[in-house]
């Protein structure tokens, strides 16, 4: 069996999947049938679901094969169709496990339905080349636009900035649809220079961008991490109030971009 990456039938290509939800309405177009796969390559600071991190084959029956998803999917097909509707995988990173996505979307498409990816974009390239043909929308988290403010809240290299960049950059030149998601954390993306970048990103993409959501920071995740006996490491840092983020909806609505507040 290949397992995310490799060659084979869709019999055979298994996918490390952390859980399912059968119905979302936040998550992209439509109601959502959400797969959220294992694995990531990035330590947000803000992290809700650091049990998605571990990479590691450790739970055999966190491996599924596509068609045991896909039927899974089946049954909420008529719920799924109007308004654009269909399936959201997010993670940990989705597209850390190119092959299974991409035969999952695949198949996918063939019932009707969108498909949507949750994905900050770091991963190998050409894991954007298996899953993007068959993508109808990404959701996109820069995490900051800043090399600085991206190397402060993922802990990893300032050039995987420059790489979620490009990605954006290759979601715009194939057309896709992208639901861009910002998260506003106080001492980390609420400085007038992330703003100010936000506000040039969107501008450049607004031909593909369909939506613009303000994430503002929140507490809800802490329990996992006590959960887990992690250090959760923004335990001093308060949600932003509700005049910064009066303050970045405005800035935004004065660039001219429509904006989600979401609560």
């Amino acid at each position: 069996m290949s397992c995310g990456s490799g060659v084979g039938d869709i019999e055979d290509v298994v996918g490390r999947v952390h859980s399912i939800e059968s119905l979302s309405c936040t998550d992209g177009p439509g109601n959502r049938f959400m797969v959220f796969l294992q694995g990531c390559n990035l330590r947000c600071v803000y992290c809700q679901n650091p049990d998605t991190w571990e990479t590691e084959d450790k739970d055999p029956e966190k491996r599924k094969r596509v068609d045991e998803v896909l039927a899974k999917i089946k049954s909420c097909v008529p719920y799924l169709k109007p308004h654009n509707g269909g399936i959201t995988v997010s993670g940990g990173e989705p597209m850390l496990q190119g092959k299974f996505l991409s035969e999952l979307f695949k198949k996918v498409k063939e019932l009707g339905i969108t498909t949507c990816v949750d994905t900050a974009g770091i991963t190998p390239k050409e894991n954007w080349d298996m899953v993007l043909p068959y993508t109808d929308f990404v959701l996109y988290c820069p995490k900051a636009f800043t090399p600085q403010g991206y190397h402060k809240i993922t802990k990893t290299p300032k050039s995987n900035f420059t790489l979620s960049q490009e990605f954006a950059n290759q979601v715009a030149q194939r057309n896709i649809k992208m639901w861009l998601r910002f998260v506003l954390v106080p001492g980390y993306t609420d400085n007038e220079e992330e703003i100010d970048k936000l506000i040039e990103f969107c501008t450049a993409h607004k031909h593909h961008l369909a939506q613009v959501e303000l994430l503002p920071y929140h507490t809800l995740g802490v329990s996992k991490y006590q959960e887990l006996g992690i250090t959760y490491p923004l335990k001093d840092v308060e949600p932003p109030s509700k005049e910064l983020t009066g303050h970045v909806v405005a800035r935004l609505k004065e660039a001219g971009i429509d904006v989600l507040l979401s609560q």
